[in-house]
């Protein structure tokens, strides 16, 4: 009997999973992409909210005058960012979902893949310089010495580093939007070869930074990291990469 029970149970579990991965209906997937997508307005809420509570913390250029006041900032989003991924992966894990999304196995695509994403920037840098006359040098060294200018070496260093702990929150979230928008885009329509994820995002999370910066960079660059989704084969380093280097390179 007890070898009937240990023969039969991964099977009782396994069908669990799989009921409950189908169970999650595409408009629900869609609908936890755009709740992410609202969790990262929390940037903008917080920073107007520290503003109207402390009065007059912003310069003409929308950033605190105050390193103190920046870095609450920073930790206030950062904090409440790290929450969305932590229960985005709670809630996808229990459901059989997350491993439907991602995969941590070794495997060729990965490195190819990686490749395409670091080319990705490299060619959007070298595009934007030459279009835009932006600098080829990578965005972390420019903001960096921003941040120096705006606070002095000391706290501009710090509020740098807080700054890179909110780019890494904000990828996170970004890299699991992509995987529940291609997941709905696998149901609805099939063709698992197309980078819904990447379609997803340039409607949502792209057409916002579009409408603060009018640029064709902010709704192809989305397509693209859909692209790497699905080329890595849902490797979470390929698309993790492709959406970190936005915020550094």
């Amino acid at each position: 009997m007890g070898s009937m029970d240990s023969t039969t149970a991964p099977s009782s579990t396994s069908g669990e999973t799989l009921r409950r991965v189908s169970d999650i209906a595409g408009w629900k997937l869609l609908g936890a992409g755009i709740l992410l997508q609202v969790v990262l307005l929390w940037d903008v809420v917080a920073l107007v909210s520290i503003d109207a509570l402390l009065g007059g913390t912003l310069d003409s250029n929308g950033y605190p005058v105050d390193a103190t006041v920046m870095a609450l900032n920073r930790v206030l989003v950062a904090g409440v960012w790290a929450l969305a991924v932590g229960g985005m992966y709670y809630w996808s894990r229990e459901r059989g979902l997350f491993r439907q999304m991602f995969t941590w196995r070794k495997q060729g695509r990965v490195l190819v893949a990686s490749l395409a994403a670091v080319a990705l920037h490299v060619v959007d840098n070298i595009v934007m310089a030459t279009i835009a006359n932006e600098s080829l040098g990578p965005q972390a060294l420019g903001e960096h010495a921003f941040f120096v200018g705006l606070y002095g070496p000391v706290d501009g260093s710090v509020v740098f580093l807080l700054q890179g702990l909110y780019y890494l929150f904000e990828a996170s979230i970004v890299v699991f939007m992509i995987g529940l928008f291609q997941r709905a885009g696998d149901q609805w329509f099939g063709r698992t070869y197309l980078p819904w994820g990447g379609i997803g995002l340039a409607l949502t999370w792209g057409a916002l930074h579009y409408l603060m910066h009018p640029t064709l960079e902010v709704v192809v660059l989305p397509l693209a990291m859909g692209i790497v989704y699905v080329l890595g084969r849902r490797h979470v380093v390929p698309v993790l990469l492709a959406v970190f280097l936005v915020f550094v390179v």
